[in-house]
């Protein structure tokens, strides 16, 4: 005689379930070019802590980022997530 299954209906395992519900955060874009330029000297002049205000024109200077294109590579890297915007400038962003 044969045996009648139940329902076997697939269930989602334990380490589906588990991703599912623990989706891991998106990793950050890489940065390039004038972007990456300002980053790595952002990543001097800003701190964690508190927000502080940047100066383009000296950033274009330290950089050698042309001064009309330092606030489109500034817009770039706040919205990769490595800097954040805020009341009184700009802050690091905790990796």
């Amino acid at each position: 005689q044969a045996t009648v299954a139940k329902d076997e209906t697939a269930k989602p395992s334990r380490i589906s379930e588990f991703l599912a519900k623990n989706k891991s955060v998106p990793s950050r874009p890489a940065l390039a070019g004038n972007p990456h330029k300002l980053m790595t000297y952002l990543d001097t002049k800003l701190n964690k802590e508190s927000f502080q205000s940047v100066n383009q024109t000296e950033a274009a200077k330290e950089t050698g980022i042309p001064t009309g294109s330092v606030n489109a590579a500034l817009k770039k890297v706040v919205s990769s997530g490595y800097v954040a915007a805020g009341e009184g400038g700009y802050k690091l962003v905790a990796q």
